[in-house]
């Protein structure tokens, strides 16, 4: 009888044993299916993210496509407009240097008319001291030496103005030389 009952508790041992198996077995399978489905949910995200991320590269792409296209086209408007600016400021050197070159002659003719002033003012001087000494000869001459002097005055006031425009001349030939410096850093041919 022992052995029977020794043959039970084998029998019970390995039945429990197989039930805690299975039941192990049962367990490692839900935790398998469990750890399955997590790992399908993280690939479907990280699938689904990097379809984004591929369909916003694309859309980033096209977008700056399209922008460069739009950049080409404006640096194409730039440049044409650069070759007319080139043009304008070739024609503009060109107006500066005749105008200087005109502002030389004239400045150069006010500074001859300046001495030649100065030489009227003394010969009308010399004439009022002649016209002087007539009048000490005769009373009739009285009134042409007031004129005399009166128009030796006028020149005078003549020859002022003269030397305030040949100054103005100057200036303006100065700034005219101002004007042009930028233009003369320009590469393009002088007058």
């Amino acid at each position: 009888m022992n052995s029977e009952s020794d043959q039970r508790e084998v029998w019970q041992l390995v039945e429990s044993s197989l039930r805690e198996f299975r039941d192990g077995m049962q367990v490692q399978e839900q935790l398998a299916i469990h750890i399955g489905r997590r790992t399908t949910h993280i690939i479907r995200f990280a699938l689904v993210g990097l379809m984004i991320l591929g369909i916003a590269m694309l859309l980033l792409t096209l977008v700056l496509t399209k922008e460069m296209q739009t950049i080409t086209e404006q640096m194409r408007d730039m440049a044409f407009h650069m070759s007319a600016m080139k043009g304008d400021v070739e024609l503009m050197t060109g107006n500066t240097g005749s105008m200087d070159r005109g502002m030389v002659g004239i400045r150069d003719s006010m500074q001859s008319m300046d001495s030649q002033l100065i030489q009227l003012t003394t010969h009308v001087e010399d004439m009022n001291a002649s016209v002087g000494v007539m009048a000490g000869h005769t009373t009739l001459l009285a009134p042409m030496t007031d004129n005399v002097h009166a128009m030796s005055q006028s020149m005078h006031i003549l020859q002022q103005e003269i030397d305030v425009l040949n100054h103005s001349v100057g200036r303006v030939s100065y700034d005219v030389n101002h004007i042009s410096r930028p233009i003369k850093m320009f590469p393009f041919p002088g007058p």
